[in-house]
C-alpha cells in the first residue's frame, strides 16, 4: 500500500465511522473501535490495513488480545487513520487507547522501491520508527503525553469540547454505571470505554511493556547470495546484513533504533526479520531479463513456487502472527533479540541423525545477564562461538542435505512423498536454491512453533486440500499502490473486504 501522502483524518466517536479526505468518504469499521474490552490487554498494530496488519487484527482476539490498528489507509480493520510518522497522531493514540504492547508493521515495502524516493523510505521507515519509540518512552517515563486537539488528532473535527470536559462527561458516565446497580451491560461498557480512552493524567498513561519490531529477511541483502563453492547461503541471525537497496537500509536502521531504545531504557524490543509471506506471483516475473537466477522460478506456476519456497524463504502469515505473540509474550525475558521468522527448513532437520529436533523452544526464554558485566561478557562471547561452531557444522550438513546441487533429490529426501505430490500435479523442482533461513532460535527463546510447515503443505496437496492457512485466505491480496504497477499490484479482495483495494 501507498504509505507516502498520509490523509487528513478525523474519528467520529458516536457513529465509530473514519473519514479519509484523501477517499472522500467514510468507512465504517467491522469491529467494535469504540468499546474495546477492558479486561484484554491492548496491542498497537502499525499498518493494519497492510497484509500483516490485517491478520493481526483479525487474529489477536483469538491470542486473548484487544487489538487497535493504525494505518494512513482506511480499511475494516483500521481504527484510527493517521501516519506513523507523525508525532502528534501517534501521541494521541497513546494517550486514547492506552496500549500495553506495540507490534509495529507499517512500512514502505521492497515493491515501493521503484515507485518511491529515498527521502519517503526514511519517512516512514525510520523516522516513523523513531516517533513511536518515542511515545513508548513517554509512557515508560512518566512523562505526559500531550494531546493536540487540533483537526489532525484523533477528536471529531466538528467537537469544540476540551479534554477536561471530555474528561468530566468520562468520569460523570463513570459515576452514573456505578451508583445503578440496574444499569445496563452496555451503559456499563460505554463507561469503561469512555473511562479508558479519555487520558486523566499521569495515571491513565499505561507502561508500554513490550515492542515488536517487523523487520525483514531482505535485510540481509548480499549477504543473501551463497558463498563460493557452495550450493546456498545458510541464513541465521549471527550473519551480517548488507543491504543492497533503500528497502534494506531504512529496515536496518529502524532496528538499530529499536536496539538503542532498549540499551538506554530498558524496553525490551524483539525484531523480527520476517520471511515473504505475500501472496502475489514472485517478481522475478517482473524482469524482463527472463530467468536471471538460473533457477527456474520466474518461468514457475504460483502455487508450485510457494510450495518450495516453504523448504527455505516462505512463512505462512498464521505463523507470523504466531511470531509476533510469542515476542510479545517472551519480550521481557529476552529483554533485546533478534530473530529469523521462516517455515522450519526440512533441509536442516533432515540433515540431522535422528529426523526433526527439538531445541527446547517451549521452556526457558532467552539469557539473562547476571549483573556482572565482566561475567556477562564472557558468557555472551563463549555463547557466540559455540553458536559459530554450531553453524559451521550446519553448513557442511546443508551441503549434504543439498545433494551437492541436485535440488530434487534434497527434497525427495527432506520431504517424504513430495517427489509423486508434485508428478501428479504436474509441478517441477527448482534448478537451484540459493539461501535456506534457519528460524531455530526464534523457537528456542521464543517458543514459536510455525504449523504451516512444507511437509502439512504436501500432505494437504495430496489428500486435494488447500495448504494455506484460513487466515491467509481471508487477508486476501490487498496490493501495494494504487494503480497497477507488476505482479505486487494484483486487485483482489479478501473473503471479508466489503470495498475496493488498491
Amino acid at each position: 500500500m501507498n504509505y507516502t501522502s498520509p490523509p487528513a483524518r478525523c474519528w467520529h466517536e458516536q457513529t465509530n465511522e473514519r473519514t479519509s479526505f484523501l477517499a472522500g468518504k467514510p468507512q465504517r469499521s467491522h469491529r467494535h473501535n469504540t468499546m474495546s474490552d477492558p479486561q484484554k490487554p491492548t496491542i498497537l498494530v502499525t499498518g493494519s490495513s497492510g497484509h500483516l496488519g490485517k491478520a493481526l487484527m483479525l487474529a489477536l482476539p483469538s491470542y486473548g488480545y484487544d487489538p487497535v490498528g493504525i494505518d494512513v489507509l482506511p480499511s475494516s480493520t483500521t481504527t484510527a487513520v493517521g501516519s506513523v510518522a507523525d508525532p502528534g497522531f501517534v501521541r494521541d493514540v497513546f494517550a486514547r487507547y492506552r496500549p500495553e504492547h506495540v507490534v509495529h508493521a507499517a512500512t514502505l515495502h521492497k515493491p515501493h522501491v521503484g515507485t518511491h524516493g529515498w527521502a519517503e523510505f526514511c519517512e516512514v521507515n525510520v523516522k516513523g520508527t523513531a516517533v513511536l519509540l518515542e511515545a513508548v518512552r513517554e509512557t515508560r517515563t512518566g512523562l505526559s503525553l500531550s494531546l493536540s486537539l487540533s483537526s489532525s488528532s484523533l477528536s471529531s473535527s466538528s467537537s469544540s469540547s476540551s479534554l477536561s470536559s471530555a474528561a468530566a462527561a468520562a468520569a460523570s458516565a463513570s459515576a452514573s454505571a456505578s451508583s445503578a446497580a440496574s444499569s445496563s451491560s452496555a451503559a456499563a461498557a460505554a463507561a469503561a470505554e469512555a473511562a479508558r480512552a479519555v487520558p486523566d493524567g499521569r495515571g491513565s498513561i499505561v507502561p508500554v511493556r513490550a515492542f515488536i519490531f517487523v523487520s525483514t529477511t531482505s535485510a540481509f541483502g548480499h549477504a543473501l547470495a551463497p558463498p563460493p563453492k557452495r550450493p546456498a547461503a545458510l541464513i541465521s541471525e549471527s550473519v551480517a546484513p548488507r543491504p543492497k537497496n533503500i528497502y534494506g537500509v531504512t529496515k536496518t536502521a529502524a532496528e538499530d533504533l529499536c536496539k538503542l531504545a532498549h540499551d538506554q531504557t530498558g524496553l525490551p524490543v524483539v525484531a523480527l526479520r520476517v520471511a515473504r509471506f505475500f501472496p502475489e506471483e514472485d517478481d522475478a516475473k517482473n524482469d524482463l531479463r527472463g530467468d536471471k537466477a538460473g533457477d527456474g522460478r520466474a518461468t514457475m506456476e504460483g502455487d508450485n513456487l510457494k510450495v518450495l519456497e516453504l523448504a527455505y524463504r516462505r512463512v505462512d502469515i498464521a505463523d507470523v502472527v504466531g511470531a509476533c505473540v510469542a515476542a510479545v509474550e517472551r519480550a521481557g525475558e529476552v529483554g533485546w533479540g533478534r530473530y529469523v521468522v521462516s517455515a522450519p527448513s526440512p533441509f536442516l532437520r533432515a540433515s540431522r541423525a535422528g529426523g526433526d529436533h527439538d531445541d527446547g523452544g517451549g521452556g526457558g526464554g532467552g539469557r539473562k545477564d547476571t549483573g556482572d558485566k565482566e561475567a556477562d561478557g564472557e558468557m555472551r562471547a563463549q555463547q557466540n562461538e559455540e553458536e559459530e561452531e554450531e553453524e559451521e557444522e550446519e553448513e557442511n550438513r546443508l551441503l549434504a542435505a543439498l545433494g551437492g546441487g541436485d535440488v530434487e533429490r534434497a527434497y525427495d529426501w527432506a520431504v517424504p512423498g513430495i517427489r509423486d505430490v508434485f508428478a501428479r500435479k504436474g509441478w517441477r523442482f527448482l534448478r537451484r536454491v540459493d539461501r535456506v533461513y534457519d528460524s531455530r532460535r526464534a523457537e528456542r527463546e521464543l517458543g514459536w512453533r510455525a504449523e504451516y510447515t512444507i511437509a502439512r503443505a504436501v500432505d494437504k496437496i495430496a489428500r486435494g486440500e488447500e495448504w494455506r492457512s484460513d487466515l491467509a485466505l481471508r487477508v486476501g491480496t490487498l496490493g501495494y499502490h494504487a494503480v497497477p504497477t507488476g505482479v505486487y499490484t494484483t486487485k483482489a479482495r479478501g473473503a471479508d473486504e466489503t470495498g475496493p483495494r488498491a
